[in-house]
């Protein structure tokens, strides 16, 4: 069926194309959808049903084969209802799903576009973050943070400071031979915090 009205409204008024408002006063132990699409897998509805969109009593929206946007050159933006006054998280991936499979590699998130820009002076960036900081908070601020177990192993604040624990670092350099002679003075030092400590790095031109 088509649900093609037409509205014209002004002033306060709101519309609701499609309005689905069940009472759950108890449900089983099976799913609870309101909306569950698909296909069949016979005729007149005599196979078995198979679930191409749903969204369940709480709101979960659950997918097939993922999101796709109807126009061209149209993003799929991602982000909450209304403005966040308390602490929280915008958007999250994987957030509660455990992988436990026992072979073969996992990805979380992965990022594969292609590119196909023949005599194009075309820019590409795989991952932008570009925050607007209208007003910010004291606390740490930063433009990405890779943890394991809750624990930072990479950071990088809204300064552009490099942060990381002491893991991969050593105060020898475990290999023999002679390093190349470094020019006299360095062009300038790069900040960068290890194990909680700011250590300046130098580094040349050359």
């Amino acid at each position: 069926f088509g649900v093609c009205p037409t509205v014209n409204q002004s002033s306060t008024a709101a519309v609701n194309v499609t309005f689905i408002s069940p009472y759950f006063q108890a449900t089983g132990s099976g799913g609870s959808f309101l909306l569950n699409a698909g296909i069949n897998s016979a005729a007149n509805g005599t196979g078995t049903h198979i679930p191409l969109f749903q969204v369940d009593n709480n709101g979960n929206v659950f997918a097939a084969s993922g999101y796709t946007a109807v126009s061209t050159n149209t993003a799929i933006n991602l982000k909450p209802r209304s403005t966040y006054t308390t602490s929280g998280t915008g958007v999250a991936l994987c957030s509660g799903v455990t992988f436990s499979p026992t072979s073969g590699q996992v990805y979380g998130v992965s990022i594969t576009p292609i590119y196909n820009e023949v005599t194009s002076s075309s820019a590409n960036t795989d991952l932008l973050v570009n925050r607007t900081q209208t007003s910010i908070g004291s606390g740490a601020q930063k433009l990405i943070d890779l943890q394991v177990g809750g624990t930072s192993q990479f950071s990088v604040s809204n300064t552009a400071l490099i942060s990381m624990p002491t893991t991969n670092t050593a105060t020898t350099v475990g290999a023999t031979g002679a390093a190349s002679t470094l020019p006299v003075a360095p062009v300038g030092y790069l900040q960068v915090v290890i194990g909680g400590t700011t250590y300046k790095l130098p580094y040349y031109n050359n």
